[in-house]
């Protein structure tokens, strides 16, 4: 049987098992099946994978089978963990900043200020 995280690719004999691509998984022993993309907010970035990854805070992705998260954008921030869409990133209120892939925004430190909103 094939080991989890490949899938037989002779249909329940065992003698060829493939790894699941970048992006695919197979949590089953001895799976014929094709392997299983990732969902919009998780990820795989190898090969081989029993499982996927949910994107941490100040992450996202809306692709399924995605390889990676994107990061929220500088002056944005979310908590958010299996984000699947860049508009759980909000913009950081006016007197605090974040930096790219932010869980969250930080206030200014005393003797500064930002007047903009991100």
């Amino acid at each position: 049987l094939c080991p989890a995280g490949t899938y037989d690719t002779q249909f329940g004999t065992g003698s060829s098992c493939t790894l699941c691509a970048t992006g695919k998984f197979s949590a089953a022993i001895g799976s014929s099946l094709p392997c299983t993309s990732c969902a919009a907010g998780s990820f795989i970035d190898g090969s081989g994978a029993t499982s996927c990854t949910l994107c941490p805070a100040g992450s996202y992705t809306a692709s399924i089978g995605s390889s990676s998260c994107s990061g929220c954008a500088a002056g944005k921030a979310s908590s958010s963990i299996g984000a699947a869409s860049s508009t759980t990133c909000s913009t950081c209120p006016t007197g605090s900043y974040s930096l790219k892939a932010a869980s969250n925004c930080v206030p200014c430190s005393p003797g500064y200020y930002n007047s903009d909103e991100g």
